[in-house]
């Protein structure tokens, strides 16, 4: 999955840039919260290898379910902040929901491919 993370990561970052240079300022800023959790994803990688001769298979994965874990806190509070500057109600409704539901989606995903790597 770390190639699809890079991917993600990619593309979000495309999309800030393209909305920077259209003068959307905005829009650039608040969807690059979404990078948090493929990049926490990335960080399960060093800290395998780091960890791989003191630990279980088993406790492997949960280190890397944990991180991902943290990625998503991490990222919803971060979603929480910048979501103070939406003016309307219901426009910030709708952005928290559909950021920290993509969050929460890509974060459930890292979580079944780790417990099916490593504990399954």
């Amino acid at each position: 999955m770390y190639t699809e993370s890079v991917a993600i990561i990619i593309l979000i970052l495309l999309m800030a840039y393209f909305a920077m240079r259209s003068e959307k300022k905005e829009f650039a800023g608040s969807v690059l919260p979404l990078v948090i959790v493929p990049l926490f994803n990335l960080l399960t990688m060093p800290s395998t290898k780091l960890l791989r001769m003191h630990l279980t298979r088993e406790q492997l994965g949960g280190v890397n379910v944990a991180i991902n874990i943290l990625g998503l806190v991490v990222a919803c509070v971060v979603l929480g902040i910048l979501s103070r500057q939406i003016q309307s109600r219901a426009g910030r409704r709708i952005y928290l929901l559909l950021c920290a539901g993509f969050s929460a989606a890509l974060t459930l995903v890292y979580i079944i491919k780790d417990i099916a790597l490593y504990v399954g």
